[in-house]
């Protein structure tokens, strides 16, 4: 596995993700998100994305991203997260 393409297609979805208004990510939970990625003609890999609560208030959410080597012979991973919380206007 190519890390620093994994490492940069985890930031891309936890910054997509991020991007979304609350509300929104509060309905993502306990749902997760699979997307193929290629990385090359002979290559892909596999995220998956999931979002839950963060604290026990559920006042933060946590963001989850598992990006997998499509491979059969060994298993390789890559594991990126972030918390983040409502905007205070």
């Amino acid at each position: 596995m190519d890390r620093h393409a994994a490492y940069r297609i985890a930031t891309q979805l936890l910054e997509r993700y991020r991007a979304l208004p609350f509300a929104d990510l509060v309905a993502h939970i306990d749902h997760r998100g699979q997307e193929r990625i290629p990385v090359s003609t002979s290559h892909e890999l596999l995220a998956e994305v999931t979002v839950n609560w963060a604290d026990s208030r559920r006042e933060k959410l946590r963001i989850d991203v598992e990006i997998d080597a499509c491979s059969t012979f060994r298993l390789e991973r890559v594991e990126e997260h972030v918390i983040v919380s409502p905007a205070k206007n």
